[in-house]
């Protein structure tokens, strides 16, 4: 008796799988945040008092259209908004100091000491092609830094690093 219990639940189980209208329709439902009501198939609303809570479990990001700088553009965009703002990173060269530019070098430092490549809001490693990538974020984030103390923030970050 048992194994026939065990057969038949073994061939409900294939048919079901082989999606067998029979058992069950396959639906899969997939529900999303967006902003616009036009591309909204069901309205929800937030209701603070409601006892029926809601959670985001699954939040997709395309790290491509997050994580669009490298190294290389991230410096020329500090560089284009240090600029904007008449702002030159006070430096120690052969002994004495000078006004000079973001380097991709201060880059390096800032990425160390802030330990920026861990932190999921301004870096994302891309297995595939073996490299980083840096948010706008990452650039206002620089920026803001190097605003509150551009005479000094490179001697800084050096020492504390030491």
């Amino acid at each position: 008796m048992a194994e026939k219990l065990i057969h038949e639940r073994d061939k409900i189980a294939k048919d079901v799988q082989e999606s067998n209208s029979t058992f069950a329709i396959p639906i899969q439902t997939t529900l999303a945040i967006t902003k616009n009501q036009k591309k909204a198939d069901i309205l929800v609303s937030v209701v603070g008092d409601s006892g029926n809570d809601v959670k985001i479990v699954k939040e997709i990001k395309d790290p491509n259209s997050i994580y669009i700088n490298t190294t290389s553009t991230v410096v020329k965009q500090v560089n284009r908004r240090l600029r904007a703002s008449n702002i030159l990173l006070t430096k120690i060269k052969g002994g004495e100091l000078t006004k000079q530019h973001f380097t991709s070098h201060d880059f390096q430092l800032f990425v160390h000491f802030y330990k920026l490549k861990s932190n999921p809001r301004y870096c994302y490693y891309y297995k595939l092609g073996n490299r980083y990538g840096y948010s706008t974020q990452l650039v206002d984030f620089l920026v803001e830094e190097i605003k509150k103390d551009p005479e000094h923030i490179v001697q800084n970050l050096k020492a504390k690093l030491k």
